[in-house]
């Protein structure tokens, strides 16, 4: 008779531990008692379960085809840990926790013959996507919050709940509540980001930073180093290798958003991929980020047989993948001929997971227009001043005593006093100038036009050999320009005070000469300190009048 009892106490106790396994990893009953109550409206998962999505470190995605699974890390970036390590699309995250969040129950479509007829328009097993996320439950466990099995597109269209706006529908089935079989339409639909396949949601930008933080570029270009730097947001950028000058901050713009915007059509396992030796092109950024420098090395450019598109392989320093990019722009055919080439060239010949990614991108960026030499960053502007930034400037000649010079006197806000320039040459006094006629003079020399950079001498290098050359020891102009003082501020006796700090005049030298390559005469000039000699156009000549105007 002690059997029984011990038998009973035996399932008892076998059915807890059942229990206690399926609300483990479901998190719920309905696994065990059956279907859960859907009602139009209904959220597809419980409000108290969408607070722990914020929680959710490990996601699995599955099609028919393939298999990802993903997981996230300390600083929140999510990797995908399988078949092989690469960042996950946060695009992709984003749209998944989105949907996840927010779909709410539009219908639910009974079981009956007609629905099990017509389960290939559903989609949930001919097509389906199915999306498994999990949170941590200890330090070695995870519970799942929410797993569903995505359709078709559903042809209804949802209420936003706006009264005004429509949003589309999908097809679904979860498991997550019971054993539930049947077939629901719910609000949203990412169907898109699957469209490529799985292999398309791992991040196709190889490179990921904040503009703003950068302040050191390095290009390493077949063995020469180019350098540029800054030394915040707001100042502008500066070559300081392999010469020192200023450089373009347009370019330099460009550059970065270029390498931002670089997108791949293929991301593949770094074991999979046999590259180059040695990299074509290596561009390195320093930023306030930290001491990891982000680097993409880039390979020589390749075609692809049957393809008249060029692309290049490109690594980064903190993932472990091989990126295939887009060199230059495919040869563009005309005509009939045209049309053919570009039917044969979107047949889907390549094996799925080489098209994976192929249309991962609708803004093309292609490795050849990376501004990446020094004749590409470095500024054209011959005097890059700032009118508002002067306070006194002169203009002489070296053959006579001809000359201007101008001072600014400020003016004061309280007393409404605006600031005045005086004018004075060689044989007079100063007197009132022209306000309008000394801006149009300093903005006109901030726009002197460089036809070319004609010599260039490294850091520390002597200049007399060069300026005697282009006959800038003899100069026939000689521009010096003051800058305004710079206001700092001090603590002195606990009291904040204003001090005032000189800054070195800026002084440039100009000469008409015979170029040494061509024979011609043209206008040459540099400024004193500067390690470059710019050849300026002709249009500067209009800006050279001495003459005594107010």
């Amino acid at each position: 008779m002690r059997i029984l009892p011990t038998i009973l106490l035996s399932l008892l106790a076998a059915g807890a531990v059942t229990l206690s396994t399926f609300l483990a990893i479901d998190g719920n009953l309905a696994r065990i008692t059956g279907w859960y109550r859907f009602e139009p409206g209904m959220p597809l998962f419980a409000l108290e379960k969408t607070g722990e999505l914020n929680e959710v470190c490990w996601m699995r995605i599955k099609d028919l085809h393939d298999e990802i699974v993903c997981a996230k890390d300390e600083n929140g970036v999510w990797w995908i840990i399988r078949p092989f390590k690469d960042k996950l699309s946060p695009a992709a995250v984003q749209a998944i926790f989105a949907f996840t969040a927010n779909a709410r129950l539009v219908d639910t479509l009974p079981l009956n013959n007609i629905t099990r007829s017509n389960m290939r328009e559903f989609g949930v097993e001919t097509a389906p996507h199915t999306i498994v996320l999990k949170k941590p439950d200890g330090p070695d466990s995870l519970t799942t919050v929410a797993r569903y099995t995505l359709g078709s597109t559903s042809p209804w269209l949802a209420d936003a709940g706006d009264g005004e706006s429509l949003l589309p529908t999908t097809y679904l089935r979860t498991s997550f509540y019971g054993r539930d079989k049947r077939i629901h339409v719910v609000s949203g639909n990412i169907l898109n980001i699957f469209k490529d396949g799985l292999e398309a949601l791992r991040d196709s930008s190889p490179l990921q930073f904040d503009i703003e933080q950068v302040r050191g570029i390095t290009i390493t270009n077949e063995g020469q180093q180019l350098k540029v730097h800054r030394i915040s947001a707001e100042t502008a950028w500066n070559i300081t290798s392999p010469i020192i000058t200023g450089a373009d901050d347009d370019t330099v713009q460009k550059l970065l958003l270029n390498l931002l915007n670089l997108k791949a059509v293929r991301v593949e396992d770094a074991i999979e991929v046999t590259l180059p030796e040695k990299p074509m092109c290596t561009i390195s950024l320093e930023g306030t980020w930290g001491e990891t420098n982000r680097v993409i090395c880039i390979y020589s450019p390749f075609n692809q047989e049957g393809n008249d598109q060029k692309y290049c392989y490109a690594v980064v320093n903190d993932r472990p993948v091989v990126f295939t990019l887009e060199s230059e722009p495919a040869v563009r055919h005309k005509g009939s001929y045209g049309r053919l080439v570009k039917a044969i060239c979107e047949l889907p010949v390549l094996p799925r997971k080489a098209m994976a990614q192929v249309r991962m991108s609708q803004q093309r960026v292609y490795v050849s227009e990376l501004p990446q030499t020094l004749a590409a960053l470095r500024s054209m502007k011959f005097a890059d001043i700032d009118e508002k930034d002067i306070s006194r400037f002169s203009l002489r000649t070296t053959k006579g005593q001809a000359g201007i010079r101008a001072l600014l006197v400020p003016g004061d806000e309280e007393s409404k006093v605006e600031d005045t320039w005086m004018f004075a040459t060689a044989n007079t006094r100063y007197s009132k100038a022209d306000a309008a006629g000394v801006s149009r003079f300093l903005k006109g020399l901030s726009q002197i036009p460089v036809e070319a950079i004609v010599a260039d001498a490294a850091p520390g290098q002597d200049m007399t050999r060069l300026l005697a050359e282009y006959g800038l020891n003899a100069p026939d102009y000689v521009l010096s320009i003051q800058p305004r003082p710079c206001m700092l501020r001090a603590t002195l006796f606990g009291h904040d005070l204003p001090m005032v700090k000189d800054r070195a005049p800026r002084t440039f030298l100009l000469r008409r000469y015979a170029d040494p390559a061509s024979g011609k005469r043209a206008w040459f000039g540099t400024e004193m300190g500067s390690n470059s000699i710019s050849r300026l156009s002709t249009k500067f000549t209009r800006m050279l009048s001495l003459r005594a105007e107010k």
